[in-house]
């Protein structure tokens, strides 16, 4: 007797950010709303966000002294409650590598308890997601010591970039576009031979993205009925 496949389901999903403003207009304007009258980039209810899906703007307690990755710590440690709580439920997790790396966050420690929890996603942009925009344009393994020398508004197509406000930005609406960031971060996965860009062990001054898992989770999502 031939065994029955069971049909793939829509996984739900919550996300985290920091802040309220950058990574969270992008999600939720961009990839799922729009944004003066753009089309988004994904149908927010097939991708199961709208039923599914939570968006968090988590600025924590600051429980270490101020300027010394408090709040990434917090957003960390509230990211694994999170996955502990509802196994069955992804968690993704967005986060600057910049801080990560000039705090030294991810202990041995921390990183051993984050890979107990395989719905745990920490999804690393180095130094910042500025880069991945950049992605959007062209392919660079140039190392950048902080977020401000990325320089998005000097790069054709982000003339007028504004850090807060990337909903704005046409480029990012475009699917050739954001295929094309897809296919530049795994090249970059490639050209530094990391497996698994969500493990957050990967922790270096490399540019580096893994917001493509993201990008490719959603459109697995968004093809399921």
């Amino acid at each position: 007797m031939v065994k029955q496949q069971k049909t793939p389901v829509k996984q739900s999903f919550v996300m985290l950010c920091e802040g309220k403003e950058t990574e969270i207009n992008y999600i939720n304007r961009v990839l799922f709303n729009g944004y003066g009258g753009k089309q988004p980039v994904f149908n927010r209810s097939s991708t199961g966000e709208k039923a599914l899906g939570k968006l968090f703007d988590f600025r924590g307690p600051d429980t270490v002294k101020r300027g010394q990755g408090g709040r990434t710590r917090a957003l960390i440690e509230k990211a694994l409650l999170e996955a502990e709580a509802d196994t069955q439920t992804l968690v993704w997790c967005f986060v600057d590598g910049d801080t990560l790396i000039k705090d030294k966050i991810m202990t041995p420690e921390r990183i051993a308890r984050i890979k107990r929890w395989s719905n745990l996603k920490v999804c690393i942009t180095t130094p910042c997601i500025e880069y991945w925009f950049l992605l959007h344009v062209h392919y660079t393994t140039r190392h950048f010591i902080d977020c401000d020398a990325v320089a998005l508004n000097k790069v054709k197509g982000f003339e007028k970039y504004q850090k807060n406000a990337p909903e704005e930005i046409d480029l990012l609406y475009e699917e050739q576009a954001w295929k094309k960031a897809v296919k530049h971060a795994n090249q970059l996965q490639n050209h530094y031979k990391v497996e698994v860009v969500t493990d957050p062990s990967f922790n270096s001054t490399n540019p580096f993205t893994a917001f493509h898992y993201f990008i490719e989770f959603l459109t697995e999502q968004s093809a399921l009925s």
